[in-house]
């Protein structure tokens, strides 16, 4: 993870212990490799290398939950008890627009999800987090959507974004990095061989707004008033659109 050169191999390396192993018989070695993590982000924080994070934070939240993947990062500086929250809003959140492909796409919807609906930490102490959470998911679903459909049926949400800060230091990827991430984007295994098969057959959309619906149900009042106060209206208008598409009830 600590080489520029090779991280890719030691992010490789964490989506199959994330797959294959306990969360017990790992969640003690997570501070170690979060300091290399937190390390690499501060010193040599590259494009290809921000995006394997988002990746890792995805599948921990896609395999083991919310809460473990939170107190562990917490755990990891007594300085800044919350860093989770900075990690959300300055890397996973920004790199959720460099999702692509269905599967990507389901995977990360999935994560930040169960970062919103199932997380005590989200709803407690990281709740200033949570509007920001969804509107980088109802983007990220705009996103899917839009790319499906014909340009004519097309409706724009959403202001494009600009993807600047996302590029490293010398302003591209370099070749290597490209041809290592193209290796690993279409060699890895299909998302429903990781997760099952019941991950496969998962609707998306179907699985935020029944989530978001529960949600709402526990926390009544709580959840609409951010919504209605702190989402754009292109976020609401997008979030009322999906609600609708799948049928689900108003929010509590």
């Amino acid at each position: 993870i600590i080489s520029k050169m090779n991280d890719h191999e030691g992010f490789n390396l964490l989506k199959s212990i994330v797959q294959h192993i306990s969360w017990q018989n790992f969640e003690n070695f997570l501070p170690k490799i979060w300091n290399l993590i937190f390390y690499r982000l501060t010193k040599t924080p590259t494009a290809k290398f921000k995006r394997g994070f988002s990746e890792i934070m995805c599948y921990l939240a896609g395999f083991h939950g919310v809460d473990g993947v939170v107190g562990s990062v917490d755990c990891v500086s007594n300085d800044n008890p919350e860093l989770f929250g900075v990690i959300l809003g300055n890397v996973w959140l920004k790199g959720v627009p460099q999702f692509s492909g269905e599967e990507e796409i389901k995977l990360c919807c999935v994560a930040l999800t169960r970062l919103l609906t199932q997380s005590k930490f989200m709803i407690e102490k990281y709740f200033a987090h949570w509007s920001p959470t969804l509107i980088a998911l109802l983007k990220l679903l705009h996103q899917h959507h839009h790319q499906q459909q014909p340009q004519q049926q097309q409706h724009q949400f959403f202001e494009e974004e600009d993807d600047d800060e996302w590029e490293d230091e010398e302003g591209e990827w370099e070749e290597e990095e490209i041809a290592t991430f193209s290796e690993l984007n279409y060699g890895r295994k299909e998302m429903s061989e990781c997760f099952g098969e019941e991950f496969g057959r998962l609707k998306v959309e179907n699985f935020v707004a029944e989530n978001l619906h529960r949600l709402s149900n526990e926390y009544p009042g709580k959840i609409t008033a951010v919504i209605s106060s702190q989402l754009p209206l292109d976020a609401q208008q997008a979030l009322q659109n999906l609600l609708q598409h799948t049928n689900a009830p108003p929010l509590s």
